[in-house]
């Protein structure tokens, strides 16, 4: 039982496939650039955070650091600290360096870290109500604490952070 097909109906089958095969081949086309494009977003977030925590871990090292917010007479100084590389993040001029970072040995402040103290004026302040502390026997000194990481030039992200800082020192006693 041979039947003859039609002359029209010769190779539908194989166009149909083509056809099937066209189509999925580009949405596996799709498939692979959405993904690789949702792996790069992915990674880009991943370097931003990292960049960010590890501004904030320099922050959390100055303020770790003993005599790190040192109060001393004017307003309007500042210490700072560099990696020593010559990177992208802020250099430290040598008149303003002396500031130390806790914890800085173990090599996570290698490269691409800038940390800076600066006083901020007025030179004295009153102690804040909400401290609960003596406020006549008391006085505050407030400073700004910067931590800088610019690796972005090699993949690694960048960030800058600042916080204010109130220390509170005691009142210069007075003499009559």
């Amino acid at each position: 039982m041979n039947k003859a097909t039609p002359a029209r109906q010769r190779g539908i089958a194989l166009a149909t496939a083509l056809i099937f095969l066209v189509v999925i081949t580009v949405l596996g086309l799709v498939a692979v650039r959405s993904s690789t494009t949702e792996l790069r977003l992915a990674h880009n977030e991943q370097t931003r955070v990292e960049a960010l925590q590890t501004a904030q871990a320099v922050v959390d090292a100055v303020l770790a650091g003993t005599g790190n917010l040192p109060v001393r007479p004017g307003d309007d100084y500042r210490l700072c600290h560099d990696s020593g590389d010559a990177g992208t993040q802020t250099q430290c001029p040598a008149e303003d360096a002396g500031l130390t970072l806790a914890g800085s040995d173990s090599g996570l402040f290698a490269k691409g870290i800038y940390a800076e103290v600066r006083r901020l004026p007025p030179e004295t302040a009153p102690v804040p109500g909400a401290l609960l502390t003596s406020m006549d026997k008391f006085t505050t000194a407030s400073f700004a604490v910067r931590g800088e990481y610019a690796r972005g030039e090699a993949g690694l992200g960048a960030a800058d952070i600042e916080q204010g800082i109130i220390r509170v020192v005691p009142r210069a006693r007075r003499t009559n």
